[in-house]
């Protein structure tokens, strides 16, 4: 079971999905998961941001499933410092 947490949020443009804990293999299947999943169940074209200012560590292969989320399309990324409220 993953440590990696993906809670979701509506915005007005975009729905956003802020990935917590390790984006390993398995946090970045479930990254995938949760985008597609977004994606399939959203009949507009409103785009899924994937927030990982707060995933830590960042792996090979969580990379590599961030990849395959960018060929699908709709979906950005935020990177950097976590924002401060």
């Amino acid at each position: 079971m993953s440590a990696t947490t993906v809670t979701v949020a509506e915005e007005a443009s975009a729905l956003v999905l802020t990935i917590s804990g390790p984006l390993d293999a398995e946090g970045g299947r479930l990254v995938h998961d949760a985008a597609t999943a977004a994606l399939d169940a959203d009949g507009t074209q409103r785009v899924v941001e994937v927030d990982l200012r707060h995933a830590e560590p960042l792996t090979v292969d969580g990379l590599r499933a961030l990849a395959r989320c960018a060929e699908i399309g709709r979906i950005r990324f935020r990177f950097g410092a976590p924002a401060t409220d």
